[in-house]
């Protein structure tokens, strides 16, 4: 019911109770011109002499106890197919009596998503046939496609003058170039096009573009004669430059008021000195996906030891909290895909272990995003990160202020390609294969 039909329904109670009080004075007289028992009417009166006027508004008729309701356990499962597999409900009723023995129907899952707001999936998580879905990729090898776009850059102060900034991003490493121009033409997209050639470190084999004028014929042959094909997207489907058109869109749209100013290259993410937001350090404790954000006024302070066991809110209230500072802002817990989101923003991961470490995931993890690593020598972690080149190594505590400020003038990309070359599923492969060849040999 709404708010308003029960705020009417306790106007007409009260207003049986005062003609009762004020008209008849009689409650036989009033329950018989009203149409209701002398029961009704005194339970009523009972609520409005106890509560007043919210006593009588009508109350929930849901039964105290209900032996045949779903259990616990299974709207559980029921949640977590629908939330991380979004199944429907006939297959959810397949899966719980296929893999947990538990006979529920489609029609009965069909109303606890319902109670529970989840019976329509969002449009981005709805089914999709094959030919409307979107093909995500990624080029196995530096150089084999790069991706080209211009964004206007807004005049800043009291100057008109216009600036377009070109970017250039490798679809495998995410190496990046950028370069600030005042004119938008193929003269000036011809001579970028040649800055990207000499930046980056790899032989460009494929430019893609998308229609603009900048990028028509002049620009397509000179990049032709360079021995490097071109290729166009199709029209209005952004998407098909989607590296590039996130990373625009990503970017402050303020001008720098310079003329050919040029930015390092970087993998996938904005330089520290330039990303957007306040992000400066991710702090992680042990193996768990509990992080906190320090802002970048913060990095001199000397950072506190992070709770051991980051599941134990008592030790987080104890121990962590007080130490955080009013600058800082604890996340908690967070799924893959914000993990991913904030490891690609932030200047590095600070991992203050103490302990021996087997093998560091979350340190793969952010290198491999291009964020570099600041941690204690201790147990895998100096095997893991490469001193002044994917990270710092610090013998103590005390030395990992000083350490993260070293972190943000590293080379991203040198991250990701020490992931690349010494953590992929092929060079995994490689290293049982010589294993099992060993043993093998060993044996005849």
């Amino acid at each position: 019911m709404t708010e308003r039909e029960l705020a009417r329904g306790a106007a007409r109670r009260l207003a049986i109770i005062r003609h009762v009080q004020e008209v008849t004075g009689n409650v036989a007289l009033t329950c018989r011109y009203y149409g209701i028992t002398r029961q009704c009417y005194y339970v009523w009166f009972r609520r409005y002499e106890e509560f007043g006027v919210e006593g009588l508004r009508d109350r929930s008729s849901r039964p105290h106890l209900s032996p045949r309701t779903t259990r616990e356990e299974v709207v559980g499962k029921i949640i977590y197919l629908r939330q991380n597999y979004h199944f429907g409900p006939h297959k959810i009723a397949m899966y719980l009596e296929r893999y947990h023995e538990i006979k529920v129907s489609p029609s009965g899952i069909w109303r606890i998503l319902k109670r529970l707001d989840m019976s329509r999936l969002p449009a981005s998580q709805r089914y999709k046939r094959h030919k409307e879905r979107w093909k995500r990729y990624e080029k196995p090898q530096p150089g084999h496609r790069v991706q080209v776009d211009v964004k206007f850059v807004a005049p800043i102060g009291s100057t008109r003058r216009k600036h377009y900034q070109f970017t250039a991003i490798d679809d495998c490493t995410r190496l990046r170039v950028l370069r600030v121009d005042d004119h938008l033409n193929q003269k000036t997209a011809i001579q970028f096009i040649d800055y990207v050639f000499e930046k980056l470190p790899f032989r460009v084999e494929v430019i893609q573009t998308d229609n603009g004028a900048e990028f028509q014929s002049a620009f397509h042959w000179h990049v032709l004669d360079r021995g490097v094909q071109h290729v166009y997207i199709k029209p209005a489907t952004p998407r098909l430059n989607g590296k590039v058109e996130d990373h625009i869109g990503s970017t402050p749209t303020s001008s720098t008021g310079s003329s050919m100013a040029s930015c390092s290259t970087t993998p996938g993410c904005s330089p520290p000195s330039s990303r957007s937001g306040k992000t400066s350090t991710i702090s992680t404790a042990r193996m768990e996906a509990w992080v906190a954000k320090l802002p970048t006024s913060d990095c001199a302070k000397r950072p506190g030891p992070l709770c051991n066991r980051p599941s134990s809110v008592a030790h987080l209230d104890r121990e962590v909290r007080p130490r955080l500072g009013p600058g800082v802002e604890w996340l908690g817990e967070v799924g893959p895909h914000e993990k991913k989101r904030l490891l690609a923003g932030a200047a590095c991961l600070l991992c203050p272990v103490l302990w021996h470490e087997p093998f560091g995931l979350a340190v793969i993890e952010a290198m491999a995003c291009g964020t570099p690593v600041v941690c204690l020598r201790a147990g895998a972690l100096p095997e893991l990160v490469t001193d002044g080149e994917t990270g710092v190594v610090c013998d103590s505590p005390s030395e990992l202020a000083a350490a993260i400020e070293e972190a943000a003038h590293l080379e991203p990309w040198r991250c990701r390609d020490r992931v690349r070359r010494n953590f992929s599923a092929s060079r995994m492969v490689q290293g049982y294969e010589s294993v099992y060849c060993g043993q093998l040999d060993s044996v005849r």
